[in-house]
Order: structure tokens, then C-alpha cells, then sequence
């Protein structure tokens, strides 16, 4: 999964969220004044992966992989949710 999340990563740069969205959908979430920034990964994918540690693993790991460990550094939350997760928490993709 790593890989192909890291090769959406290098697809999906800077691409804008076009509804409906093709998956795994990639949301960066700056921090102010910061370097740090969240990041949300809606993918249907998530359902084989039950455990939130691991997931977040998997999207640390992508973005090591294609942004370089520095990106992944300034990863502050990463949080892998299925599209029905995101809807029940709310998540605004638009």
C-alpha cells in the first residue's frame, strides 16, 4: 500500500479536488506559521487496514518515499479514514 499511496503522491501534486473524487483522495492541511501540516487520506482500501497506527504509518511512509524524509517529518497529524469515516466525522472535501 505504500507504494501506491507514494505513487499517487507524485501523480496528484498540486492537482485540484475534482467532485467526485478519485481515490485514494490526498488532503494536505497546512498549519499556520508553520511547516507542519495534516494530512487525510480517504481511500476504500482503509477497510483491510483496521488499525489507525498502522495507517498512519502508511502514509508517513508514502510521503518518506515520495516527498523525501523531511516531508514526512513535517507531518503533524496523518490520519488514513475510509469514505464513510470521513462522512461521519464530518470531513469537508471540496
Amino acid at each position: 500500500m505504500v507504494q501506491i499511496l507514494a505513487r499517487e503522491l507524485d501523480r496528484n501534486e498540486d492537482r485540484p479536488v475534482k467532485l467526485p473524487y478519485e481515490e485514494p483522495l490526498i488532503l494536505e492541511d497546512p498549519v499556520p506559521r508553520s511547516q507542519l501540516m495534516h494530512v487525510y487520506v480517504l481511500w476504500k482500501r482503509w477497510e483491510n487496514v483496521k488499525d489507525e497506527l498502522e495507517r498512519s504509518s502508511i502514509i508517513l511512509d508514502a510521503y518518506a518515499q515520495s516527498r523525501g524524509e523531511q516531508a514526512a517529518r513535517n507531518i503533524s497529524v496523518a490520519l488514513g479514514l475510509t469514505p464513510t469515516q470521513a462522512e461521519s466525522m464530518d470531513l469537508k472535501i471540496s
